[in-house]
């Protein structure tokens, strides 16, 4: 986890799925060096399985409930299914992130880049997840239409996340 992280390489992992039963699971327990992902339903309402809220950590969610997954059709179980966990908000949050590089890479001025760059590294994404972020009940709900809303210019969105970054 150390040497992704100093490589500025973000890592993304599940909470747990035990509720108010355990703490926060390895390696999403590594809060300076992990973003640490819990679920909510499609409202945003936090899910009963997410461990309880860390005080040391931003307890960022998105939807985990219910959500359509593929399966290999050889397990017998279809080609589809809805499943729910935390660890199938991690790759929607990993989605979000990716959307967020992509963005960053097509709109925001070559000459930011020493700024831009923090990107890349965990806590930069961190500083642009809160952007997009809702405090409900002890977690920050990620809401990307908070931030990449069709109301909102380019230019606005761009000097928020730079701005968010200048404090990294």
């Amino acid at each position: 986890i150390k040497a992704a992280n100093d490589k500025d390489i973000i890592m993304f992992a599940a909470a747990s799925n035990d509720g108010g039963n355990h703490g926060v699971a390895y390696p999403a327990n590594h809060f300076l060096r992990v973003i640490c992902v819990n679920s909510t339903d499609g409202q945003g309402n936090n899910s009963k399985f997410s461990p309880t809220p860390q005080s040391q950590n931003e307890n960022f969610a998105t939807l985990g409930e219910a959500v359509n997954s593929s399966w290999p059709s050889h397990l017998g179980v279809g080609r589809t299914q809805r499943k729910s966990g935390t660890s199938f908000a991690t790759p929607i949050a990993a989605g979000i992130a990716a959307v967020i590089l992509e963005y960053a890479i097509q709109k925001l001025p070559v000459d930011t880049y020493p700024v831009a760059s923090r990107l890349y590294s965990c806590e930069g994404m961190r500083a642009v997840l809160n952007l997009m972020a809702e405090e409900r009940g002890g977690y920050r709900y990620i809401k990307p239409w908070k931030l990449l809303s069709p109301e909102n210019s380019h230019s606005y969105i761009c000097e928020n996340i730079l701005q968010a970054l200048r404090k990294v």
